[in-house]
């Protein structure tokens, strides 16, 4: 048989599991300068990732991906110091933000492109439980990143409505991948390496990205590479480190131009500022 309870306790009990609520209820991990995150949703599992297309059609624009470890997957996210973020990839640098196509075939759907002061690059953070929405200064913030389910987009995202949608609640995980400011000077056990001991040049593969015409994310993008399209390096450049790692001189369709480290995979054996050896 049930019991009634009094009112007082009744009352007692409802107030104490409101505060142990507020107290005790999982909070969204929000994101640092310092490391690189994983974006993966609600709808689709910590098991897909928030990541870049290469090449193609739809070069640039983003999907939901299974988790691997690719530098596509890592997002950094910059405070502009208004309450928003720009957000970039290790992938294809910081000199290219996530920002937003406005009308077209694409519209509302997030790509990578030149970092620039445009809103739609202006990423706002809100925080909901252990979940966050992500939103644009540029569309505002009734607008939310979801998830197209099914059809020629499946699994793409693209602002819409805010509403109660499990596409629209995001997971941010902290990596062990550090985000360091290009310029920054290398770490006591990489700047150890010198090109000594390394055998110029070597044939390697790029795992992607920009080649630039200078050793710096600053400098300007001559052309991007495929995941796996073959290079020669020729010699590791005289250049302040970018997030740990060196820039390398190589030999790519012809030409000549910068590529950096962490997008460069050798061959026949690992080489100090580098990642990974391509299988």
């Amino acid at each position: 048989m049930s019991t009634r309870l009094h009112k007082p306790m009744a009352f007692a009990m409802a107030f104490t599991a409101t505060l142990w609520a507020m107290c005790f209820a999982a909070s969204a991990e929000m994101p640092g300068p310092d490391v690189y995150y994983r974006l993966s949703t609600s709808f689709r599992g910590a098991d897909q990732a928030l990541d870049v297309f290469n090449g193609g059609d739809k070069d640039n624009l983003t999907h939901l991906a299974r988790r691997k470890n690719v530098t596509g997957q890592f997002w950094s996210f910059a405070p502009i110091g208004d309450g928003t973020y720009r957000l970039t990839t290790q992938f294809r640098g910081p000199g290219m933000c996530l920002d937003i196509f406005n009308g077209g075939p694409n519209n509302d759907q997030p790509h990578l492109t030149d970092c620039a002061d445009v809103t739609g690059q202006f990423w706002m953070i809100v925080e909901e439980n252990e979940w966050v929405r992500l939103k644009t200064v540029f569309r505002g913030k009734s607008m939310c990143l979801d998830i197209f389910n099914g059809g020629p987009d499946d699994g793409q995202p693209h602002l819409a409505p805010c509403g109660n949608l499990s596409g629209q609640l995001w997971l941010l995980t902290s990596t062990d991948q550090a985000v360091n400011q290009p310029g920054s000077p290398p770490p006591a056990d990489v700047s150890s390496q010198t090109s000594a001991g390394i055998s110029f040049p070597f044939e390697a593969k790029s795992w992607g990205g920009a080649v630039r015409s200078g050793p710096g994310a600053d400098r300007s993008q001559i052309a991007t590479l495929n995941e796996r399209e073959p290079i020669t390096v020729l010699e590791r450049a005289d250049a302040p480190y970018y997030q740990d790692l060196p820039w390398f001189k190589i030999s790519f369709r012809g030409r000549v131009g910068y590529h950096w480290g962490g997008i460069i995979c050798p061959v026949d054996g690992e080489v100090p500022g580098t990642f990974q050896v391509c299988k």
